[in-house]
């Protein structure tokens, strides 16, 4: 989220002329984000296929260990077991693996550039509009030089 921020900042500041509007701070940090998601899937695709080929196994290994330790019903484990072999061959479809793996870090994402857009964009005052009739325009004062 970090480099989301900076991102943005660095766009206003760099290319805008130090001024952005909540749209566009809102595309250059969702762009951020998409790109940054996609590393990330791509890091862990790689890592996952060679260095953690058996991930899935350990995973549903320990989360069986953990419930049977806290104390867990025979069908529970057995419920909670037939869910995680479930998981396991849907992990399976690479397809099924870059989708999860990229919802990941996407709504993080999300939420932060949609909070950095907002604090980023120049903040707009808001003044009485002019069509109001005259007795309740605010009073200028009429100075001599």
């Amino acid at each position: 989220m970090v480099f989301v921020f900076l991102g943005v900042r660095a766009y206003r500041d760099q290319i805008a002329s130090g001024v952005i509007s909540f749209g566009k701070a809102f595309q250059v940090g969702l762009l951020i984000t998409l790109i940054s998601c996609a590393m990330y899937v791509i890091a862990w695709l790689l890592i996952s296929n060679t260095l953690m080929a058996d991930f899935m196994d350990i995973f549903m290994e320990e989360s069986l260990k953990k419930l049977q330790a806290s104390g867990a019903s025979a069908e529970e484990i057995a419920r909670q077991t037939a869910e995680m072999e479930h998981f396991s061959e849907m992990y399976k479809n690479p397809f099924f693996k870059v989708a999860i793996t990229f919802l990941e870090p996407f709504p993080i994402g999300l939420a932060g550039h949609l909070d950095f857009g907002s604090h980023l964009a120049p903040q707009v005052e808001v003044w009485l509009p002019l069509h109001l009739p005259f007795f309740v325009q605010p009073r200028r004062s009429l100075r001599c030089p």
